[in-house]
């Protein structure tokens, strides 16, 4: 039960909003505020795998880095990651197809030893540990010093508040957090163009809670590598005090009128809540350096 009356029960990691969707009713009950939506859902955000394919669904692709099927498809460099992890766990930049090929080997052969997850006891839970299979992305690496890392307040889809930092790092090509940042270069902001909004908004469709959104801006255009549906490091360490409050006043005014729990839309099923008309696609790219 919440120590005091009136407490909101936020994830900081993405097994914990995974675990708060899946029992938020008896959450509820027990007393605590909560902002959250399907368990499907959350899944597909955080899974780096099912978050492609998410996009796809939503007409999002262009506002991803480019997908490479096996490393003969890639331009190098390339990244290879996990498809769950967190603070840059099993992601690797790969500079050569040799490189690729043995990483890749080892990946799949790391896989199949791992298995396929079992499903539960009905088809809801057999679905939900499908969107948990652990695999492995091989995408383009986006160049770039410049990192943007958006905290959204996001009720039904709709993005109600937003913090924005940007970091500035000492290298083109990295893997966060084995990089230097250049700290007096951050600069913290509450204002989403009204382009990027638009692409967030479609990529949450029926999405309710926080969530972290990392990206770099190529042109006027997002790519976004993940995802966070949790509370980050960002808006907890990183932002000025005044604007993580805001965005948590904002939070705590969710609950007012409506009762002491918010779900997202009813049934909460990632098909029914995708957009009708996905935002244009940004325009094509000067040729990448790569991506991270």
């Amino acid at each position: 039960a919440p120590p005091t009356r009136g407490c909101w029960l936020l994830p900081a990691s993405d097994l914990a909003a995974l675990a708060i969707a899946r029992q938020r009713e008896q959450l509820a009950a027990l007393g605590w505020r909560l902002l959250t939506c399907a368990p499907r859902l959350v899944s597909a955000l955080s899974n780096k795998l099912r978050f492609r394919e998410l996009a796809a669904s939503r007409g999002l692709l262009a506002h991803l880095p480019r997908h490479f099927l096996t490393p003969a498809d890639a331009t190098f460099p390339c990244v290879l990651k996990a498809a769950v992890g967190e603070f840059g766990r099993h992601v690797h930049i790969l500079r050569t197809r040799e490189e690729a090929e043995l990483r890749w080997d080892v990946a799949l052969r790391w896989q199949q030893r791992r298995g396929r997850r079992g499903g539960g006891a009905d088809a809801d839970d057999a679905a939900e540990a499908a969107d948990e299979e652990e695999g492995w992305l091989l995408q383009e690496l986006i160049a770039g010093r410049v990192e943007h890392s958006a905290s959204l307040l996001v009720v039904d889809g709709a993005i109600v508040g937003a913090v924005v930092t940007e970091y500035t790092y000492a290298a083109d090509e990295y893997v966060w957090p084995h990089v230097r940042e250049i700290k007096e270069q951050r600069v913290s902001h509450s204002v989403l163009p009204p382009t990027h909004r638009a692409v967030m908004a479609a990529l949450l469709a029926g999405f309710s809670g926080m969530c972290n959104v990392n990206y770099k801006v190529r042109g006027d255009a997002l790519c976004i590598f993940e995802v966070n549906v949790r509370v980050g490091g960002d808006l907890a360490e990183d932002a000025p005090p005044e604007l993580a409050r805001g965005l948590f006043e904002a939070l705590d005014r969710q609950g007012e009128g409506t009762g002491e729990a918010r779900f997202g839309p009813a049934g909460g099923e990632m098909d029914h809540a995708r957009p009708q008309t996905p935002p244009p696609p940004p325009p094509p790219p000067s040729p990448p350096r790569g991506a991270a």
